[in-house]
């Protein structure tokens, strides 16, 4: 511990022989003795008073006329062997009328440089922005289930916290997988799908056909009706790759109009990314199109703006948040207590929570407790009360 405790601790050692040193002002207070106490409790010394030093170097505050030793290097009395000096230091030039007081210590650190490199698997972050479409958020909450089986019968905090969580992150990152951190710019053509990667290699496949079809023809192994066949089936394939590569590519842009319009107060993160992935490198880009109420595309400067004075005049009308209840069958099964945490407390707070949140150390982040509905709802109500009935944080 370091600071200004503004506490005399005297010199005097009976009863503190292992917290005191020999060197110091003699001085006592109330708040010396308290730090006295708990230094005694927690087994921990006071550095400033293990080295003989000129007064001038003990003493860590000048107020003019009078001295006081009030700042401190406190440590734990396992260390005390590899503290080698503590004093202050005078005219460092500090706007203040304490003084720099430092501690020099050996071998602190010295396991620190040999630490074996841990797995950056950890580091791997799960691509939660999939449990926006449907068919992932329906088979989250399927794997979920099972993941989930027996959990209501553990009773340790502990090992109920241990299952839930790895119980969430593991079909979390099956489902959605992790995003492998990459250097550059990453080229996200989500539009290409299994349909358009079989009909581009088809394409890919007549082209090589129709050339060696060519090729043929110079040792006359191919005649030219080969050859017109070979290029008709080439054209036929590339007319059908640009068809459903512009189809893909605009039901892209419709879901990424749709969730740029109905995500903004639950997501704004995806928001912002958004505006700049859309106004590029430069000052100069802009939004030229945008969607209206109903859902039609506008054009033009002036509409495109006043739709958007509407759209941010509409965020301050932010409704009540509705409670979900869950359903008959499983809300039967929970024993109600007043003084228990409720479940619509639950599941006010997951509504209030923001997406677009980057996860802690466990990686549950806020879009998966919202994918697992009710299902991950309950599991919060069992864990939240067996730490309340216990008085305990997982």
């Amino acid at each position: 511990m370091l600071g200004d405790f503004n506490g005399w601790v005297g010199v005097k050692r009976d009863g503190y022989e292992g917290v005191l040193g020999t060197f110091g002002d003699e001085r006592v207070n109330d708040n010396g003795r308290s730090l006295l106490e708990v230094c005694l409790e927690w087994n921990l010394c006071v550095a400033n008073t293990m080295f003989d030093h000129k007064k001038i170097h003990l003493y860590t505050r000048d107020e003019g006329e009078s001295r006081s030793m009030i700042d401190f290097v406190i440590v734990d009395e396992r260390l005390r062997k590899k503290v080698l000096d503590t004093r202050a230091y005078r005219g460092v030039g500090l706007d203040t009328d304490h003084f720099l007081v430092i501690a020099r210590m050996r071998g602190l650190f010295k396991r620190w440089r040999h630490r074996v490199p841990q797995p950056t698997s950890v580091l791997d972050r799960i691509k939660v922005e999939n449990l926006q479409e449907k068919e992932k958020k329906d088979e989250y909450v399927e794997k979920l289930k099972e993941s989930f089986k027996g959990i209501e019968e553990i009773g340790v905090i502990e090992d109920l916290w241990e299952t839930f969580k790895k119980g969430v992150v593991n079909v979390a990152i099956e489902v959605c997988g992790v995003a492998k951190r990459r250097k550059g710019r990453k080229n996200d053509n989500v539009w290409m799908d299994k349909d358009v990667q079989k009909v581009v290699q088809e394409k890919k496949k007549a082209w090589l056909d129709w050339l060696a079809t060519k090729a043929n023809q110079k040792v006359q192994k191919a005649t030219d009706d080969e050859i017109k066949e070979a290029r008709t089936k080439y054209k036929r394939l590339k007319t059908a790759a640009k068809e459903i590569v512009s189809r893909k590519k605009e039901e892209r842009k419709d879901d990424f109009d749709r969730r740029l319009t109905e995500d903004f107060q639950s997501n704004i993160k995806f928001f912002w990314k958004t505006i700049k992935t859309a106004r590029g490198k430069t000052s100069t880009s802009e939004l030229s199109t945008i969607r209206s109420q109903d859902g039609s595309i506008i054009k033009g400067e002036e509409c495109v703006l006043k739709r958007w004075k509407e759209y941010f005049e509409s965020l301050f009308e932010r409704e009540e948040v509705q409670v979900q209840h869950l359903p008959p069958s499983t809300e039967t099964n929970i024993n109600v207590d007043k003084n228990e945490i409720s479940m619509d407390e639950i599941v006010k707070a997951l509504k209030s929570m923001r997406l677009g949140k980057a996860a802690g150390y466990d990686r549950i982040t806020v879009e998966m407790l919202k994918a697992g509905q009710g299902l991950v709802a309950s599991q919060l109500y069992h864990l939240f009360n067996l730490c309340w009935r216990n008085g305990q944080v997982p």
